[in-house]
């Protein structure tokens, strides 16, 4: 029982790996939605820099959630759940108070990891159909991952058409927040489809050696590739080529201090105090400054 305890007390567990997350995550927002404010002022590439830490910590977090959870569709849910709610909170926020204190148009983390989660089953799906030479089964893992992939893409293409140019400014904007909310597209989630890729990887290598090496290569390629690659403008890839993302790098002690266990989780507050924080700090620095 004691080299259990001893074992437990030894690193970090996954929910400690989040709540570091969430410290840099609102040292990171402090400076991107409150750069106005004096305090922040004069730190504000030390703290976006510091900020760097936080996705990549909930990234590896949520694959080994994804790896360890006893009910696969209720992670699913509660990913797409969460991120439709951090949608319509920013939908009303900029309905109702956009025209007094200005519309607000951050991202939405959740999304991403709404679609890490939903790739890695799907991948994990079609190569156990391989393995298993199905090959009806692969078919299947291989037109789902086409159907989420290109028709939310078309579908929200479509309906952002039917807004009105007519329309008064606070109902387009609450059209295209509604959708965003609703129907989120791969190609413009936060953080690019690399960061996508990234989270697949980690989940599918599973020694903390090779997933080391494989958050490393991609910290690299976000630094070489910053104003190289031909793609780094199309839909969010600027969000992984920005000059301070490869910083992300300083994740990489924390996630080999993982030590493989759960411990205690909150696992509605992130969805709460992801867009409150933020809108909180985007009110101090409009309302004050």
């Amino acid at each position: 029982m004691s080299e259990i305890r001893e074992r437990v007390n030894s690193g970090f567990t996954s929910a400690r790996i989040k709540w570091i997350a969430l410290f840099f995550m609102t040292i990171d927002h402090l400076a991107a939605y409150g750069y106005r404010i004096p305090a922040f002022t004069g730190h504000y590439m030390l703290m976006r820099t510091a900020g760097r830490i936080a996705a990549p910590l909930f990234l590896f977090a949520l694959t080994e959630s994804a790896r360890h959870t006893s009910s696969r569709s209720g992670l699913l849910q509660r990913l797409y759940l969460g991120g439709a709610f951090v949608g319509l909170f920013i939908a009303a926020t900029n309905f109702f108070f956009g025209e007094a204190v200005g519309v607000s148009s951050p991202g939405n983390i959740i999304f991403t990891f709404f679609y890490t989660v939903l790739y890695i089953y799907i991948i994990e799906g079609f190569a156990a159909a391989v393995k298993e030479k199905n090959v009806n089964d692969a078919l299947v893992h291989a037109a789902i991952f086409a159907a989420v992939t290109f028709i939310p893409q078309m579908l929200h293409s479509f309906l952002s058409g039917l807004c009105n140019l007519a329309w008064q400014m606070k109902y387009a904007v609450l059209w295209k927040n509604l959708l965003e909310s609703f129907l989120p597209r791969p190609l413009y989630v936060e953080y690019s489809l690399l960061f996508i890729l990234m989270g697949v990887i980690l989940y599918f290598v599973r020694t903390k050696s090779l997933q080391a090496v494989v958050f490393f290569l991609f910290c690299v390629l976000s630094h070489f590739g910053s104003g190289q690659l031909p793609f780094m403008n199309i839909g969010t890839f600027g969000h992984f080529f920005a000059y301070t993302q490869s910083w992300m790098v300083m994740a990489l002690p924390l996630m080999l201090l993982y030590n493989g266990q759960r411990g205690s989780d909150w696992k509605w507050l992130f969805y709460v105090y992801y867009p409150l924080h933020r809108y909180l700090i985007f009110l101090w620095q409009t309302l004050f400054y």
